[in-house]
């Protein structure tokens, strides 16, 4: 499993490593956008996203398929994912991403462009982030 925060490349490294071996990349981030969707146009359902791409895991895995997922992981996602695969005997290997200052800095003015040319400052949030 890849984690890391927004940004990170978790997907970029994920689809690299299916294009590049025998490993399904599983974009749990895109998973968790598609619940997202159904619960705006459909409140009457709840779907467990993080049980979505568990068994997803489990259901490639069973086909003897190496898989691989981008996601962003708390701690108790983690002890989730950990004790569900457990139970299968199932070990995952985490992996944590983390972008260093420049890149970060590089999306957020590419993204921003536009609105700091308009406002001509820097969000106080990133202003807080780069202290």
């Amino acid at each position: 499993m890849i984690t890391g925060t927004a940004g990170a490349g978790k997907t970029a490294l994920g689809r690299l490593i299916e294009e590049k071996s025998n490993y399904i990349f599983i974009n749990g981030d895109a998973i968790q956008k598609k619940v997202n969707y159904f619960a705006r146009h459909k409140p009457e359902m709840h779907i467990d996203y993080q049980k979505e791409i568990i068994d997803t895991i489990l259901i490639l895995l069973a086909l003897d398929y190496d898989v691989i997922v981008g996601y962003i992981i708390n701690q108790d996602t983690y002890k989730r994912y950990s004790k569900a695969l457990a139970k299968y005997n199932i070990s995952p290997s985490f992996r944590f991403l983390v972008p260093s200052r420049d890149v970060c800095l590089e999306r957020y003015t590419t993204e921003n462009a536009g609105q700091q040319e308009r406002n001509g400052l820097l969000c106080g949030m990133m202003k807080c982030a780069l202290i």
